[in-house]
């Protein structure tokens, strides 16, 4: 369900001239749902989840960080779904 949901919403986001989507959902998206939106695919839309969103709301990091980190990941690494707290660290694996 989430997965038809998502596919659904990147491509409308696919659809609009110079757009970028964020899905936010409160659980951890699984590897085929990360998968399907990359293989073969522009990289627009950047996925958020809850442990995301716990780690702004306890401020440490604003949700303008948290994002600007996350595009940054998606634009030098291919990657539009990162954990947040490697994304801290900066200790991501590619």
């Amino acid at each position: 369900m989430l997965l038809n949901k998502l596919y659904q919403f990147a491509a409308k986001v696919e659809g609009k001239m110079y757009g970028r989507g964020i899905f936010i959902s409160i659980n951890v998206f699984s590897n085929d749902s990360v998968r399907v939106l990359t293989i073969g695919k522009a990289l627009n839309t950047i996925l958020v989840d809850g442990g995301d969103l716990v780690l702004a709301t306890e401020g440490l990091y604003t949700v303008g960080e948290m994002l600007n980190n996350k595009i940054k990941a998606a634009q030098t690494m291919g990657r539009i779904c990162v954990d947040s707290i490697n994304l801290m660290n900066k200790n991501i694996d590619v």
